[in-house]
């Protein structure tokens, strides 16, 4: 799936994933590709981004996402790449 990642500043991530899943205090939303979904992500959550052996995580602040045609774009007011494992 194509996947961009921004703020009103500027691109964080941009590129070509093979899953990703939004966590929030309440559960974790792995997206599916023939699924279209939109989310409005008020507070702090994650993003994880899966590509081959590779994986990217987010912190995001004040959100919104959504998912249709294999795209998915975020906005953020802000976003905080986070360390694997960390």
């Amino acid at each position: 799936m194509d996947v961009e990642v921004i703020t009103a500043q500027h691109c964080i991530f941009a590129g070509i994933v093979t899953s990703a899943a939004f966590r929030t205090t309440e559960a974790t939303t792995e997206l599916q590709a023939e699924n279209d979904i939109y989310l409005c992500l008020p507070e702090i959550s994650g993003l994880i981004l899966r590509c081959d052996s590779e994986t990217r995580a987010f912190q995001l602040r004040t959100a919104v996402a959504s998912f249709s045609n294999g795209k998915l774009t975020v906005v953020a007011e802000e976003v905080f790449p986070l360390i694997a494992g960390g």
